[in-house]
């Protein structure tokens, strides 16, 4: 804005606002200056008061004493039996003690007297010849004040030389009542003389500025105390004069020198009076007369006395042009900001009238696929036209969004909370959705992570994951191909915070150079014509600077037209410890060799190992890298898709024990299960879980446990039934006790009613989740004294008691969620899908060890029933309806435990998944977006579980974008998930009903032998009495038994109703399976 063009606009403003000022400035002035005087006279005449009271003390002192003493002597002379010698020994003793307690009375210096004749002096002081006390002052005034104490004025001590006061009283003789005090008989004069030395330093330090002083009159306004001991004993005249005209002498009689002297005389006070001193000096004059007689002054040069007075009119004066100009500066910025406001009503109608594109183009969607719907005659047709009314309806929630979020920042409603997070799940939330949103474009994404960032970091995560999803999604808006390359570093300031610094680079359309300054405003859209086919409110960039503010730091631009740009943010956070976002267990023996034969990709992978501490060896071509392979120097090998088939086949060939890593963008890792595999961009984390040994698992075609617990008693709880129908399966392999349960609340009153030896805990579930769960037991078992920590193989079973092992159950298996377990009170943590390795170590490590069995005598078991082998041979299942979905059953089946296991998983994944799809027909608001996140992340582990890869995959993607608040990417992906999940729970319905086909035309008669009946009625025992040990143990049992058809089918029904503990539907299918039977109970 132009400066001057705002003063041409406003200058009789300015001029109005100068004239107010200056006048209020005068007459601050003027008032601060009458207020400024009369305070400093009134601390002058505080001064002299003070001083007078001080006096008066010091003075009362030696009168006090010498009206005591006069009282002694005065008895001992009319006692008449004391000498003169008696008087002088008690005046003796006397001075002595008082010289010795000089605290007492300060300044003492003898007590004396002329008593009936003889001078006797107490401080042993022989006078010479010519002495003759009747004529000193001391008794000369006694003499004529009778019977009083007089106090001489000062005078030269003919002992010590010194200026002394005396103090005398006359003493009589009282004993014969005379009938007048005339007419009363002399004994003599008492006397002390007293130094006045306390009392000059005490009238010296008088001073109402540092260049002042005090002085001391007698009653003749003679001077007794002065600074400079040449005016002692002169008249006060002799120090002033009316003018400092030095040719003018001093004694020279003058009209304010007579009023000071007459104003004195009659004993009147001298306030403020301007005089000249003796070196010609203009100064301001105090006096006071004390209460002898004497008079108390203050001389203060005039310079001083004015001093506050003028060194606050300057202040004033200074603060009132300040003020003045800031006023005008706020006027001038305030008229700029009106011009400003005016020009952008301007740009908001401009961004209206934009905007009224956008949301007409969703709304005419939405028309137009509404009378489409209406006119189709086939289902198939109407559910596309409502999905592409959903689709539209969700692009203009996404811009009015937008513009509610400005909304908020611009009324100050924005509210930081900081807490605790894990930066490591922060980047790979937003990775993951921004991989899916460049995923169909020519642009490759790298990441480079600082890996001495730590681990923790305390901040508003929320805020932080928007501000990264706002810049990157900016940038794949506007970069058509090329890169984009998100750095975050850090910069540690203090003990406790760092600054976060995040950098996005990209190769888009660049901005212009004189856009650059206007750039994070509001309704702010460049090239408006050049880039009208890409969406958006111009509002991304305004909130994310707001969003940086409102965190403590900032955001930058820089741009070159037609190259791209570069947004840096640097935002404050605290950290809880220095523990690194990613370490690496001994990472100088773990050489890397890697080839990438996209060179962007290959230089942000050599940054990233370069930043870990590794040893690196780059090739530049995919035969130097394969030749290399061959030397089995490197224990770990990094390659795109373009060489890995090669570099497997070397791996083979050669028996290496090089750990080959892939790699990969979106879409290319289908046929690499085999292998670690890094979803491009790779960046510090995920390469140290590899290199650490953090990685996908092979999956077992069979599954194998090291032991059995029958005596065991398991809790599982999870809210997706499928999840606890394969914890199920698996863990019936154990044969353990097993209980269920489908939330926090439940868990918490089933593990008050049982001794569990384990507690399998979902992590994310609706309503109390498993960390919430977790609190509330452990807070329950330290009210029962039973919070103990504890090694299990170093515990006795009963301290085992004590603390329920609870194992969390987490489908986000990054780097530090284990941690963050362990700190919540969990005791060890097992990632979904479930693996039956590491299931088995957990079980290993958790249950006691007097509750494991050999696993032998089952293997055998297994090994020699060649009926059951025969039988799965028989009924060997048809699941072509989901492989040629893509649906990888074989992996299902290992997943899931087994065969007949897989079979239930698949039956409740479809009636979880129907049951969960209305629930993802939309997505509207905050409220909607927690129970989708929740749903899709439970479908993620779901799918991953039964095989179902794509539909996993989907469903993680939408779970990072629920969590980031991303409702576009939500848009664009839901509708196609919905079908696919659709699609799947019918092909799963088709599977299993071509397996009970199979399995009904196998069953024969079915009849059921007497051994069978009898463990039926056995369990239908065990149903009615509740006995969960008895209900597990014969289900496992009836698992391995060779039922088909209708049996199999309503056990099935009987084991899901057991785990949603619907005991009441399990006796009445039960009833249903002895009614089937042909044998009566004996």
């Amino acid at each position: 804005m132009n400066m001057a063009f705002v003063i041409r606009k406003n200058y009789q403003q300015l001029l109005v606002v100068v004239f107010i000022f200056l006048f209020m400035i005068a007459g601050s002035l003027i008032s601060t200056g009458i207020i400024m005087r009369r305070q400093l006279i009134a601390s002058a005449n505080e001064f002299i008061h003070t001083a007078d009271a001080n006096l008066k003390t010091t003075l009362r002192e030696p009168e006090s004493t010498l009206i005591s003493s006069a009282f002694n002597i005065q008895d001992m002379i009319m006692d008449k039996s004391h000498s003169q010698e008696d008087i002088l020994r008690y005046l003796t003793a006397l001075t002595d003690w008082l010289i010795a307690n000089e605290d007492r009375l300060s300044g003492f210096n003898g007590m004396y007297g002329f008593i009936r004749g003889d001078f006797l002096d107490g401080t042993r002081w022989e006078p010479p010849e010519d002495y003759v006390p009747q004529e000193r002052p001391w008794y000369i005034d006694a003499k004529e004040s009778p019977g009083q104490i007089i106090m001489t004025s000062p005078y030269v001590d003919a002992q010590t030389n010194s200026i002394v006061v005396s103090f005398a009283q006359e003493l009589f003789d009282d004993g014969d009542f005379p009938e007048s005090k005339d007419s009363r008989k002399s004994l003599g004069v008492l006397a002390m003389d007293v130094q006045l030395t306390r009392l000059e330093s005490y009238v010296r330090s008088l001073k109402l500025s540092e260049e002042g002083y005090g002085i001391l009159l007698n009653e003749n306004l003679e001077i007794m105390v002065h600074p400079d001991g040449t005016y002692i004993n002169k008249p006060l005249g002799d120090l002033f004069s009316d003018t400092g005209d030095p040719n003018i002498k001093k004694n020279q009689t003058n009209k304010k020198t007579s009023v000071l002297m007459e104003t004195l005389a009659e004993k009147k006070e001298i306030n403020a009076l301007q005089i000249w001193d003796e070196n010609s000096n203009r100064v301001i004059v105090f006096f006071r007369q004390a209460y002898n007689g004497w008079y108390l002054g203050l001389v203060v040069p005039a310079a001083n006395f004015y001093h506050d007075i003028y060194r606050i009119s300057f202040a004033i004066f200074l603060v009132g042009i300040v003020l003045m100009l800031v006023l005008c500066y706020m006027l001038l910025r305030l008229s700029a900001a009106k011009i400003r406001s005016d020009d952008e009503n301007k740009s908001k109608s401009s961004f209206l009238a934009r905007m009224s594109h956008e949301i007409r183009t969703p709304m005419n969607a939405v028309i137009g696929m509404s009378e489409l719907a209406l006119r189709a005659e086939t289902l198939p047709r109407m559910s596309e036209y409502v999905t592409g009314i959903k689709q539209a309806g969700l692009n203009l929630l996404s811009l009015i969004n937008d513009i509610l979020d400005l909304s908020k920042i611009e009324a100050g409603n924005l509210q930081i909370n900081s807490a605790p997070y894990l930066l490591a799940s922060l980047i790979n939330d937003v990775l993951n959705v921004i991989r899916i949103r460049i995923n169909e474009k020519p642009i490759l994404f790298t990441a480079n992570v600082d890996a001495n960032i730590p681990k923790e970091l305390i901040g508003d995560e929320a805020r932080i994951r928007q501000i990264l999803l706002n810049l990157l999604s900016n940038a794949a808006k506007y970069t058509r191909e090329g890169h984009i390359m998100l750095t975050i570093g850090m910069e540690k300031s203090i003990a406790g915070e760092l600054v976060l610094t995040i950098e996005i680079a990209d190769s888009g359309i660049g901005i212009k150079k004189e856009d650059l300054p206007g750039l994070f405003g509001n309704f702010v859209r460049f090239d408006a014509e050049k880039n009208k086919n890409i969406e958006g409110t111009g509002l991304g960039l305004a909130i994310t600077r707001n969003l940086c503010l409102a965190l403590g730091g900032d955001i930058t631009a820089q741009s070159e037209y037609g190259k791209g740009s570069v947004f840096t943010a640097r935002i404050p956070q605290g950290y809880t410890d220095d523990t690194k976002l990613a370490e690496l267990e001994n990472p100088e023996e773990k050489r890397i060799l890697f080839y990438d034969d996209r060179a962007l990709y290959a230089e942000s992978l050599f940054l990233t190992l370069e930043n870990l501490g590794l040893p690196v060896t780059v090739t530049i071509t995919a035969d130097d890298f394969l030749e290399k392979l061959k030397t089995r120097e490197f224990p770990f090998a990094f390659v795109s898709e373009s060489v890995v088939e090669n570099a497997r086949k070397v791996i083979q060939e050669g028996d290496l024990k090089t750990v080959l890593t892939l790699l990969a963008n979106l879409g290319e890792i289908s046929s690499f299960q085999d292998i670690p595999i890094i979803i491009m961009p790779a960046w510090s984390v995920p390469i140290a879980n590899v290199l650490n040994g953090i990685k996908q698992s092979d999956y077992r075609e069979t599954a194998e446990v090291r032991f059995i617990a029958p005596e065991a008693l398991v809790l599982i709880v999870d809210d997706i039934e499928t999840n606890l129908k394969v914890a199920e399966g698996l863990l019936a392999l154990y044969q353990t006790g097993i209980h269920t349960c489908a939330g926090g609340e439940q868990a918490i009153a089933l593990v008050k009613e049982h001794s569990y030896d384990i507690v399998f805990m979902d992590h994310m579930m609706p309503g109390m989740d498993g960390i919430e769960a977790t609190a509330a037991i452990r807070a329950w078992e330290a009210k029962q004294e039973r919070a103990v920590e504890f090694e299990p193989k170093d515990q006795t079973p009963k301290e085992y008691a004590k603390h329920i092992p609870i194992i969390a159950l987490t489908a986000n298996a990054v780097v530090g969620m284990k941690e963050m377990f362990l700190s919540k009170g969990f005791n060890d943590y097992l990632a979904k899908p479930i693996e039956i390795l590491k299931l088995d170590e957990i079980m290993a490590k958790w249950i006691p060890q007097e509750k494991k069995r050999n696993n032998k005598t089952a293997d055998a078991e297994n090994k020699t029933s060649p009926n059951t082998n025969q039988s799965e041979k028989e009924t060997a299942a048809d699941y072509s309806a989901l492989t040629e979905i893509g649906v990888d059953t074989g992996k299902g089946v290992a997943m899931t435990g087994g065969e007949a296991s897989y079979r239930k998983v698949l039956a409740t994944f479809r009636k979880d998944a129907l049951e969960r799809l209305p629930l993802l027909e939309r997505v509207s608001d905050e409220q909607e977006l927690s129970l989708f996140t929740t749903n899709t992340h439970a479908l993620k582990s779901a799918a991953g579980t039964i095989g179902a890869a794509a539909v996993s995959k989907v469903a993680a993607e939408l779970e990072a974008a629920g969590k980031a608040g991303d409702f576009s990417l939500i848009t664009e992906k839901l509708p196609q998930f919905y079908r696919d999940l659709q699609k799947l729970a019918e092909h799963i319905e088709t599977a299993l009903n071509r397996v009970e086909a199979v399995e009904l035309n196998n069953e024969g008669t079915g009849e059921i032998s007497e051994e069978h009946f009898a463990l039926f009625t056995e369990f239908a025992e065990a149903l009615k009495q509740e006995d969960i040990g008895t209900i597990h143990r014969i289900l496992a049992e009836l698992e391995g038994k060779p039922f088909g058809g209708k049996t199999r089918k309503t056990l099935n029904d009987v084991s899901d109703a057991v785990l949603m503990s619907d005991f009441d539907e399990a006796i009445k299918k039960m009833t249903e399976i002895l009614l089937l039977s042909k044998v009566e109970p004996k």
